[in-house]
């Protein structure tokens, strides 16, 4: 699952590299994670990333190593949008 939310994982280690498309307000989904229940709320500023049920965990925001504990957003500024053109509905 890649995707904007850009959610890689590699030898154990969990990576979110969230890029919200220019024209998109927000985008905000959950995902389980070893368990572990995170919700990543993507907006054009920044990243919000929430530990909503699990003990705790340590995911990557691009290259940045960030430690989740329930209780305790963290928010991480944006990268820049790609330029991605969507399909049209059907």
């Amino acid at each position: 699952m890649a995707g904007f939310g850009g959610l890689r994982g590699f030898d154990g280690e969990v990576r979110f590299r969230p890029r919200l498309p220019a024209d998109w307000d927000r985008l905000r989904f959950r995902v389980q994670v070893r368990g572990q229940l995170v919700e990543v709320d993507m907006r054009p500023d920044a990243t919000t990333y929430r530990l909503l049920d699990g003990h705790g965990l340590l995911i990557a925001h691009g290259d940045e190593l960030v430690r989740l504990r329930v209780g305790e957003p963290v928010r991480r500024p944006a990268e820049p949008a790609p330029d991605v053109e969507l399909p049209l509905a059907a």
